[in-house]
């Protein structure tokens, strides 16, 4: 009864926006989770991670550890990774959430941890010629109080193994920040 009384609520949500039977469709395209959802459910489950923090280019990175769990959630629309370790030697929790938007077709990630109090928010499409996902976004650098862009890459070597890699660019330049490699829990 739930399932029902919601999806008639969704209906009749889109009905008043939609005019025609064309519009009407589009909604319906839009809230269906599709083979890009699919992808990302493979990330469900339980997940040991280990992350590389680079706090200055050309010095040897400070290695932490910890766990993650995937879940898709509000009906398999989003994957949330929900990370418990240490990052600096301090208890880290973290919370990302990855999508892919039917109408953009692109995928995009939102990010909040216990280090601070912002957003961190990008987006990127999958070229299935790179073989990876690129992202790309900005948080606010707490010490310059300014933006600061990134580029997240993402690589899987098999289902249950992949990568992220976090470049930051400041004064024209690149660098690596952070790289977190996940080994799916058996």
């Amino acid at each position: 009864m739930k399932k029902l009384t919601l999806i008639l609520a969704v209906l009749f949500t889109f009905a008043a926006f939609a005019q025609t039977a064309e519009e009407m469709k589009a909604y319906m395209d839009y809230l269906t989770p599709g083979p890009f959802h699919k992808h990302l459910a493979q990330s469900e489950g339980n997940w040991d991670y280990q992350m590389k923090i680079f706090s200055e280019p050309g010095k040897e990175p400070a290695i932490e550890k910890g766990t993650a769990i995937g879940e898709m959630i509000l009906g398999g629309r989003y994957l949330q990774m929900t990370h418990d370790g240490t990052a600096w030697g301090m208890p880290f929790q973290a919370i990302q959430i990855f999508g892919f938007d039917n109408v953009k077709q692109e995928f995009l990630a939102y990010w909040i941890d216990n280090m601070g109090t912002g957003f961190t928010v990008s987006s990127g499409k999958m070229d299935f010629n790179k073989g990876y996902l690129e992202m790309f976004g900005s948080f606010v650098d707490a010490a310059m109080k300014k933006e600061v862009n990134f580029r997240c890459v993402l690589k899987s070597s098999d289902i249950d193994n992949f990568t992220i890699e976090m470049f930051v660019t400041r004064d024209k330049n690149e660098s690596i920040l952070w790289e977190t490699s996940y080994s799916r829990k058996k």
